[in-house]
């Protein structure tokens, strides 16, 4: 598992998981409380939205309303919330 350095210095949420969690997806709790406990984050599970990940280029711009969500045909996500 690993962050960006660059976006350390941001205070952003972030990082690429590797198998040592397990399976990172939703309905996975305790892998997933595990991976954000590794970044030293306690977070909601109702918190999180989900890419799909299609293996495409489209990023979503996420908004509050899409807590808990899995975002269709999007690699990537963002927010300011």
């Amino acid at each position: 598992m690993w962050q960006f350095d660059i976006f350390k210095r941001e205070n952003l949420i972030q990082g690429i998981s590797d198998t040592s969690f397990g399976p990172i997806k939703k309905g996975n709790s305790k892998n997933i409380q595990a991976f954000f406990s590794f970044l030293g984050y306690k977070i909601s599970l109702g918190q999180i939205v989900w890419a799909e990940q299609v293996f495409g280029n489209k990023v979503h711009v996420c908004q509050k309303e899409d807590s808990g969500k899995i975002i269709k045909g999007v690699d990537g996500l963002i927010s300011n919330v």
